[in-house]
């Protein structure tokens, strides 16, 4: 007699736990890939009668590189199979298939289930590459034989064929079997990615030692990469039990019109925790270093050489961690938010890196981020937590807010004093997640926008004042952008919910704590052409005079754009639909804007110029009559839309992002994409595999030198930059006290016709802008060429 069915779908249901098998039952076809690493490899499961010998082979495809690998078989679990051979060596070369073939032999007494693991080394470095793994289960108590013959179907992209599995009765009476197909990917950066195609009959008749041979239909997805896989499993549940086993259909080659020619997946580093970032990572290019504000895994430290351009995780130890992923700050919180303040200088002359980092609700803390690596041997609390109470000893400060810290920025007053902004928006719902939820919050948690004076705070003796001022607002502020005016205190944008924008003129006191007066220059509603507005990200649009334009994350109602003149009231210009809620914003000087769409992904985008936003006035003639509504693909001024490019996968959670410090026509994008660091190249070429050495030049750091150091009387300063032909751009060279005050600005020498390229040259004589001598101690140089900065310690012996 048969099992009844629902017993035999609860052994179904522990089957697929026991094994791990996550079935993806197709809740909408895939959007968008990730490429695969350098090495795809692929082995089936089965259920294996005791005593069967069986050949099973393993899939192998270099993607991009051509690999050189020794493999080595162990094998585990309830039963010992025999796996002949057990080791070997091959090479493969770059964007191909090899497999290899096992001759398994199950012992006469089996039970349970046993697994085979086979990990993949480069030969040359006897580095980690790969590992797979696969689960066998015995044909004991009347179950039947179920295996893959092939294991494995590869076809270039957009492709249909089929897959074939072999069902063998192990018993002499005849029976009908329930048969349940599912599919998977077995690449954990393209989960839920799934090639389409249809299954055989749900209940076939099943011959007493018979073999019934079960076909499986399937289309290699179009847009699918080369070594792209789908895992596909089938179920046979007979009156013995459930019996499993499983095959691969892998995509030998990709369709090269139908990838991606803009926003090109080429990197991507996964985590333990989701990214947040309300501003999205921060780049230390002076360093080769990203930060990357994490949530509950703190602040993670992620390499920016090279090695960020390829598809992980990257292993090369087996250890369980990405190899780039170099450094984490352990924050008893959340972390939303972190600027950075580089070449900070201390009441006692000590200068530091100096991080501000907005701590949900938490409120703000002061960050020493002089040493960020993890170190090589030891613990974290060897060398982070010294006085064992669990807490990062480069948290210098903690300054508790009400409400939820979302977003921190900061300025230097006309006093010399370091400033901080920090928006602290109502509590109920995270601010910074991809699922924000405004209909959560409690209205009035959160104080709106508290001013901390930072050079006040670091002192961490008790007692010292620091706070510098609060702006209630009428909204939720979930994000602010400060822009330079030339008086020396900015001017304050804010993200506010559902109020919009709002500007404001910051006057800032000379004392100490430096204080600030927010004078309102007006506030402005966002469009509802495209649903209910909520501003959660605002940037500054970097490709226009003065700052004048905001580009605004404004959720349901797309990625508007508002024009905030120097000393006067904002007002809209534009409103662009977006595919999904514009959540996040990202802005580089090439007049592009990345826009992070949670589940929708990342949408690309030109920003329109100066000479196109001013013309946009409510009396303006078509097409400026202002607010300029676009539908999503709706062409303007030049006959295209302002929508380049979608990157989409059904496992996107994008919520912030920036753009790197890449050399090339638009720089590279780093997302915080959920679980993982995405780097997408808005790039035009298109791109058939992916190898970890394809990667453009990175803008190199200033190299700086002084000498003598100490001076007595003159010192001489030299920046050069390794990667310039011709001459340096401008170089802006300053001295300041251990106050942080200014004293001197230097000119630069005019060179002479045999100076290098690349080079320029200062000289000090130990004084001040009004030629007095400075007295002995010391002083900082700091060296600004474009967006790169450089800070040295100068010494003064009298």
């Amino acid at each position: 007699m048969r099992a009844p069915l629902t017993l035999r779908k609860r052994s179904f249901l522990w089957l697929f736990f026991l094994l791990g098998a996550v079935a993806s039952s197709g809740a909408g076809a895939a959007t968008g890939w990730i490429p695969p690493r350098t090495v795809t490899a692929l082995l089936p499961g089965a259920t294996l009668a005791p005593g069967s010998v069986h050949s099973l082979a393993m899939t192998l495809r270099a993607n991009g590189v051509p690999a050189s690998l020794d493999w080595t078989v162990t094998a585990g679990g309830q039963f010992p199979l025999g796996v002949a051979p057990s080791f070997g060596s091959l090479d493969i070369p770059a964007d191909s298939l090899r497999i290899v073939t096992f001759t398994v032999t199950a012992p006469p007494e089996t039970a349970w289930v046993a697994t085979i693991s086979v990990e993949l080394k480069d030969q040359l470095t006897g580095r980690h590459v790969a590992k797979v793994s696969a689960a066998y289960m015995a044909a004991s108590v009347g179950r039947a034989e179920v295996w893959s013959a092939p294991s494995s179907w590869a076809a270039p992209a957009n492709t249909a064929g089929a897959l074939t599995f072999q069902v063998h009765s192990i018993v002499a009476a005849s029976e009908s079997v329930d048969v349940t197909m599912d599919r998977s990917n077995p690449d954990p950066n393209n989960a839920g990615a799934l090639f389409s195609g249809s299954n055989p009959p749900a209940t076939i008749y099943l011959p007493g030692n018979a073999t019934v041979t079960l076909t499986v239909p399937t289309t290699i997805a179009g847009s699918a990469y080369g070594g792209n896989a789908n895992t596909v499993s089938c179920t046979v549940s007979s009156n013995g039990g459930n019996s499993f086993a499983s095959a691969h259909a892998i995509a030998s080659a990709a369709i090269p019109d139908s990838l991606p020619t803009t926003l090109v997946p080429i990197g991507l580093v996964p985590t333990a925790e989701a990214m947040a970032g309300r501003d999205g990572p921060v780049e230390l290019p002076w360093r080769g270093l990203w930060l990357v504000p994490a949530g509950l895994d703190g602040v993670r430290v992620i390499r920016s050489d090279a090695s960020l351009a390829a598809i992980g995780p990257i292993d090369t130890i087996a250890s369980g961690t990405d190899d780039r992923l170099v450094g984490r700050i352990r924050i008893p919180s959340f972390a939303a938010s972190l600027a950075v303040v580089p070449g900070f200088v201390g009441p006692a002359g000590d200068t530091l890196d100096l991080g501000l980092l907005a701590a949900g609700r938490a409120g703000l803390m002061l960050l020493d981020l002089r040493q960020v690596l993890d170190f090589p041997f030891g613990t974290w609390e060897d060398f982070f937590d010294t006085d064992m109470n669990g807490i990062d000893d480069r948290i210098l400060r903690t300054i508790p807010l009400s409400g939820f810290a979302t977003d921190v920025a900061w300025f230097r007053a006309p006093s010399g004093r370091i400033v901080a902004l920090v928006a602290e928006a109502d509590t109920g719902s995270v601010p910074v997640s991809a699922s924000y939820n405004p209909a959560a919050v409690v209205a009035g948690t959160g104080a709106g926008v508290v001013g901390i004076d930072v050079t006040a705070a670091y002192d961490s003796l008790g007692g010292v004042p620091y706070a510098a001022g609060t702006l209630a607002t009428p909204g939720s502020t979930l994000d602010l952008e400060l822009r330079r005016t030339g008086t020396g205190a900015p001017d304050l944008a804010i993200a506010d919910g559902a109020s919009g924008v709002s500007m404001y003129r910051l006057t800032v006191g000379t004392g100490a704590p430096a204080a600030i007066t927010y004078t309102p220059l007006g506030s402005v509603a966002l469009s509802s052409a495209w649903g209910t507005p909520y501003a959660r990200d605002l940037c500054w649009i970097p490709n226009t005079r003065d700052s004048v334009y905001l580009a605004v994350g404004a959720s349901a109602g797309g990625t508007q754009i508002v024009r905030a003149p120097v000393g006067g009231a904002p007002s809209l210009v534009l409103s662009q639909q977006t595919s999904a809620g514009s959540i996040g914003l990202g802005a580089t000087w090439t007049g592009n804007l990345g826009v992070a769409l949670g589940a929708g992904g990342v949408a690309l985008m030109r920003i329109p110029g100066a000479g196109e936003l001013d013309r946009i006035a409510p009396a303006a003639p078509p097409p400026y009559a202002g607010p300029v509504l676009l539908a999503r693909g709706q062409t303007w001024t030049e006959g295209r839309p302002l929508e380049l490019a979608l990157h989409r996968t059904p496992s996107s959670a994008a919520s912030s992002m920036a753009f790197g410090s890449t050399a090339g026509p638009i720089p590279d994008l780093l997302v915080s994409d959920g679980a993982r660091a995405l780097l997408l190249r808005p790039g035009q070429v298109t791109i058939t595999g992916v190898a970890e050495n394809r990667s453009p030049p990175r803008a190199m750091p200033l190299h700086v030198s002084v000498a003598p150091n100490p001076l007595g009387e003159r010192t001489e300063i030299r920046v050069f930059d390794a990667s310039a032909r011709a001459g340096l751009r401008p170089v802006d060279a300053r001295i300041f006290d251990v106050q942080g005050r200014l004293v001197r600005r230097l000119q630069r020498e005019v060179p002479s016709g045999t100076a290098s390229p690349g080079t320029a040259r200062f000289t000090w004589d130990g004084r001040d802008d009004r030629g007095r001598r400075l007295g002995s101690g010391r002083y900082w140089l700091r060296v600004r060429e474009g967006s790169r900065e450089a800070t040295r310690s100068v010494l003064i012996l009298r």
